[in-house]
């Protein structure tokens, strides 16, 4: 790699790469970034459609005779833990900034992305101990999701000419949507005859 100096004088911090994917390289970082921001925004919906169906975790709670309520059957703490992804998302802008100052976005990306795929393995587990581990698995969750919205402006203003900066913007503002189309599409297909992302709950 090569680092480019411009006619003022001042070298550019942008590293010119031998490969340039036939001159169509934004167009591929356009759709891996959408890809990639789909899958963590399905993460912090899943629990969306499997909530429906997790009546099986409430019954087994009261077949050990407890006589109190199982936290899905409690409005207040079912209202924490669909909020815990906007708690998370809060939390998760305190760091993105310095984060994608020092280390770049292709790093931060990548951790929050890492963030986001745990929390996800991990909420079965969580709500097999109960109230807590879920509220907390939620709010990583949201601190997984925290850096979709930042992504969608900062990967225009790098990759996409000044004429495909609309382009660029719209297309990555469409995450939501696809995560929503994609999630209902897994959500319908079936493992064995159960739900494939109810199959991956307790």
């Amino acid at each position: 790699m090569t680092v480019v100096t411009i006619e003022s004088g001042f070298p550019d911090v942008r590293q010119i790469s031998s490969f340039v994917f036939f001159h169509k390289t934004r167009y591929m970082i356009m759709v891996l970034s959408l890809l990639c921001m789909t899958v963590g925004q399905m993460n912090s919906l899943t629990f969306n459609f499997t909530v429906i169906c997790m009546q099986d975790v409430v019954t087994d709670f009261h077949q050990n005779n407890r006589t109190d309520l199982h936290w899905m059957e409690n409005p207040s703490q079912k209202s924490f833990i669909f909020s815990g992804v906007a708690i998370g998302a809060v939390i998760g802008l305190i760091p993105l900034v310095p984060m994608l100052d020092h280390i770049g976005l292709r790093i931060t990306f990548t951790i929050f992305g890492l963030i986001s795929a745990a929390s996800s393995l991990l909420f079965p587990l969580a709500v097999s101990i109960g109230f807590y581990a879920v509220f907390i698995v939620r709010i990583l969750q949201g601190i997984g999701t925290s850096i979709l919205y930042t992504v969608v402006a900062y990967i225009p203003g790098i990759w996409a000419p000044k004429n495909e900066m609309g382009t660029f913007l719209a297309v990555l503002s469409c995450v939501i949507s696809f995560a929503c189309l994609f999630l209902e599409f897994f959500a319908s297909q079936s493992m064995d005859g159960d739900p494939f992302i109810t199959s991956l709950e307790p």
